[in-house]
């Protein structure tokens, strides 16, 4: 999924990074983005959600931790490939 999201924002003429972060077990996930957007002085936080039926809004406590405490925009998607097209995209 982060390599299809990647790519159709790549291919939409947007520069971006994609990574995968994995946090050391001293620190929470939430605090690992937090951190590393400070680092690298990011414009954007976009984060993946899926459902999850016991949270309410559908939100994981990380992804409502990073919305919350983040200093800049976040967008949170919920990616999926398009059935319809002939080219895979990712629709939001």
């Amino acid at each position: 999924n982060l390599k299809l999201v990647e790519d159709f924002i790549a291919n939409a003429g947007v520069k971006c990074t994609a990574e995968l972060l994995e946090a050391e077990k001293k620190i929470s996930l939430s605090e690992a983005v937090l951190d590393y957007e400070k680092r690298f002085q990011s414009d954007l936080i976009m984060i993946m959600t899926k459902k999850e039926e016991a949270i309410s809004d559908n939100l994981s406590v990380t992804a409502r931790s990073v919305i919350y405490n983040s200093d800049i925009p976040v967008m949170s998607i919920h990616p999926k490939a398009r059935a319809h097209r002939r080219k895979p995209t990712t629709a939001f």
